[in-house]
């Protein structure tokens, strides 16, 4: 944590605790079914599919999902180690029940991080809702929580533009 000046955090925080996790991340978290679902091929139908689990329905709707972002995604699956890497990690952090325990980080690490800390969090996120994000929250000493209506798992992607001035804004020396 002595590391960092400030610290900034969109969407669900990997290692907070996840009150639903969708089924084909728990079917994923078999390594049998995961490799399985790796070699599946990608395309737009499955990226929009995947995007719809994780709670960005409305942004798909509204078009704020730009076919730039989906060949970003397709061009990420196929030709880089992600899925691969998924395979290995997954089983790690999930299982049919839901996160691994062990996975979700304490409080008393939480507790250490002094630093500034900004957090933007969907209150539509299907996984971490507001109450997980004021939950993780009120354990950093010194955090901002911004809670987005309208927004997903992944708030930067319902809403860029406001995104990247709250983060800069907050990342802007004093």
């Amino acid at each position: 944590p002595q590391r960092f000046d400030q610290l900034v955090g969109a969407g669900a925080i990997f290692g907070s605790r996840m009150d639903h996790m969708p089924m084909v991340m728990r079917v994923g978290s078999i390594r049998p079914f995961a490799k399985l679902m790796a070699r599946m091929p990608a395309n737009r139908r499955v990226v929009r599919a995947m995007l719809r689990q994780i709670g960005l329905k409305d942004a798909l709707k509204a078009g704020r999902v730009t076919g730039v972002f989906e060949e970003w995604f397709i061009a990420n699956m196929r030709h880089t180690d992600t899925l691969k890497n998924a395979v290995e990690v997954v089983p790690l952090v999930i299982n049919m029940r839901g996160m691994v325990p062990e996975a979700v980080i304490s409080g008393d690490i939480l507790g250490s991080i002094s630093c500034p800390t900004k957090l933007i969090w969907g209150e539509a996120d299907p996984m971490a809702g507001p109450d997980v994000a004021r939950g993780f929250a009120v354990q950093l000493p010194d955090c901002d929580l911004e809670l987005w209506p309208e927004s997903g798992h992944a708030p930067w992607i319902d809403h860029p533009d406001h995104a990247a001035t709250s983060i800069r804004n907050f990342l802007r020396p004093s």
